[in-house]
């Protein structure tokens, strides 16, 4: 009973507590990881086909309204009271 408890904190808590650190934390760059994840993707592609990855400067979207980064820090601050409270 102990151990699937602990289990359950550090497998479902734990996550939940890093990911809404990370969203009260860094707001702007929580939208901008869908770009990353691309760029990282698109990248890997290339070098499976054995084309070599040039360095492209992309533009990246990091002007976000402050609606939508209030909006962000609160979803955020409330997965950090749920992985504290579950």
């Amino acid at each position: 009973m102990v151990l699937e408890h602990l289990a359950a904190l550090f497998l479902f808590s734990g996550p939940l507590f890093y990911v809404g650190l990370l969203m009260v934390v860094d707001p702007a760059g929580v939208p901008t990881l869908y770009q990353w994840l691309l760029r990282v993707l698109r990248r890997f592609v290339l070098r499976l086909g054995g084309v070599p990855a040039e360095r492209v400067v992309e533009h990246e979207f990091t002007d976000i309204s402050r609606k939508v980064r209030r909006i962000v820090r609160y979803s955020g601050a409330a997965l950090l009271v749920v992985a504290i409270v579950i």
